[in-house]
Formats: C-alpha cells, structure tokens, sequence
C-alpha cells in the first residue's frame, strides 16, 4: 500500500494513524469495563441514580447542568413545585419566593414558616431542586424562577453548595447522570465529557487530589453578587438562610468549620441580609437531639429542626409581621 513511498513520508503517515488507534482502542476499553466512571475527574450524584426518582423528572440543561422537566411532574412553567396561589399577585400579600437544593424542595422549613406566620398576609412559594448548588439556583431563578416576580426571595445555604456547575446526559439505557466536576466547569470541554471516557481519564489524571476549591468558591460568591444585583434592580428583598451540618459544632471536622466560616464571610463582604441558623441548633444539637431525617444523613433536617429554625427566624425578624 505504502510501496514506493520515501521512509520519512511512510513514518509520517503511520505515527498519527497508531496514536489514532490508540486512542480508540483505550476509548473502546473504558467503555467497556468502566461504561460510567468519572475517573475521580467528578462526583457522580446518586440521587438521580434512586429507584423513588421517578424518571422523566429531570432534564439536563446546557447553562444549568439539569433542571426539572416542567409541567409533567411536580414543577410548573416558572419552576416552582405546584401550589394553590394563583399567578396573579393579590394587594397586600407579600410573595415569598424560596429558592435551594433539597432542604428547600422537601418544604420542611418552608412549611414550618407557614405555621408561624400563616398565610393571610403571604405566600410560600418553593422553588427548591433537589441536589441543586447554589450557582445552579442563581441561574434557574433569572431564567425561571423570576417571572412569579417574588417581593422576597429566601435562599437556604447548605454545607455542601460550594460547587460548580455539573454535566448531565442520558446513557444509552436512558438514565439520567449527573457529575459535579471536583474543579470549575468552565475548565471542562462538556462535549467530549459526555461523549469520551478517555477524556475523564486524562481530567482525572490532571487533576488528581486537585480539587479546586478556592475558584469553585469564588464562582459561588459571583453568582451570589449577581442574584443581588439582579433583585435589587427589580426591587426584590434578599435572605440567605445559612444551615449548618446536622451534627454537635463541636464534632465538626476542620472542613465543616471553614466552609460554614467562608459562606458567612463572603454574605458580610458581599452585604447581604442573613440568618445563620447555628445558633438556633446548636444547643439542642449538643443535647444529642438528632434533627435530621436519618441517620446518617447529616444534611436534611426533620420537621422538629424545622420548627427549631421557624421559631428562630420568626423571633429574629426574618419577615414584617403586619
């Protein structure tokens, strides 16, 4: 085939076409015996992975990562779970608009505001995504969330919302994955992630015990400073709720204490309204109360943390009483 062609000319030619095949057959390989890994390049969240998820439910979104699917499960066309509130917005009642991952869209402390302050002069309004981060939040509200045009957005911080923003795709079996990349998004050619194994393989080797934590936060802190932008030119008041990790203060890890520490300083820097909700759980918390829905789950608080933290903000102030 190559017969007549110069030495020089036929190495040329036959380098490139090894390394071509090369990288087809490692690509065929990871496939095959790791058809889903993110080669430690990214977290895989395993909530869209649960059996109880209905499938259908989520999408994946080019600018957010993945969203609900509006309209044929719980959420509406402005991307809010279903309520009794009619669009239209009444003379004299205050619109609350909450806005967060799974803390808020379980509606535990959302309803718990609802008892303490009822109804006659708001409305609860939850727009809360379960496995959402805080940068995804900012996005969905002035894409969605926005045209409800809310007179107060409360937006609940959890521990773990010092991220960037994921890739999701469908498998080839139909199912839904979502990764948080361990380094910001930006960095990330999203096609090939979705579409390479080897890909994730050299991102994982990249990056390797490399998690870029400072820019994730930086990311966050910018996406804050823009929904504050954004609701002060429409308007609009700003709370962030500041959850802290459902376990005594005092068995904190050193990573527990400076997140907690870093959201409250970037809320003072950035000059924005906020309850950190530590005080209102830690005494119980130390007390051996568990506060959280099981377990091991040290994340999402149950209905008596939730009437903890209503009664804390109520006697705080969190809204006008009229």
């Amino acid at each position: 085939m190559l017969r007549g062609v110069p030495e020089n000319l036929k190495i040329f030619l036959l380098v490139p076409l090894g390394i071509v095949l090369g990288l087809l057959t490692a690509e065929i390989m990871l496939r095959i015996f790791y058809p889903c890994s993110s080669f430690s390049s990214a977290r895989e969240l395993s909530h869209f992975q649960r059996k109880d998820v209905p499938p259908g439910l989520y999408m994946p979104d080019d600018e957010i990562g993945y969203r609900p699917v509006f309209g044929k499960g719980p959420y509406t066309q402005w991307g809010t779970l279903t309520n009794s509130y009619s669009i239209t917005k009444k003379k004299g009642i205050t619109r609350l608009l909450f806005i967060g991952d799974s803390v808020t869209a379980r509606g535990k402390i959302v309803n718990a505001l609802k008892n303490v302050y009822g109804e006659e002069c708001y409305e609860y309004w939850n727009a809360g995504v379960e496995s959402f981060n805080t940068i995804q939040e900012v996005l969905y509200y002035i894409r969605y969330n926005s045209r409800i045009k809310p007179d107060h957005v409360i937006l609940t911080f959890h521990p773990n919302d010092f991220e960037t923003i994921p890739v999701a795709f469908y498998s080839i079996d139909g199912r839904l994955h979502v990764f948080a990349p361990n380094f910001p998004s930006r960095l990330i050619n999203h096609r090939l992630f979705v579409n390479s194994l080897l890909y994730r393989l050299i991102l994982g080797w990249l990056y390797f015990s490399k998690t870029r934590l400072d820019e994730i936060i930086k990311e966050t802190e910018d996406a804050l400073a823009k929904l504050q932008t954004v609701l002060n030119r429409d308007n609009i008041n700003l709370t962030v709720l500041v959850l802290p990790v459902l376990k005594p203060p005092q068995s904190w890890d050193s990573a527990e204490k400076l997140t907690h520490a870093q959201i409250i300083d970037i809320l003072q820097r950035l000059k924005i309204r906020y309850f950190d909700l530590l005080p209102a759980l830690a005494e119980p918390l130390e007390k051996g109360m568990k506060l959280r829905e099981s377990h091991f789950d040290f994340w999402h608080p149950d209905e008596k943390a939730a009437q903890i933290i209503a009664h804390y903000l109520y006697t705080n102030g969190l809204l006008q009483t009229k």
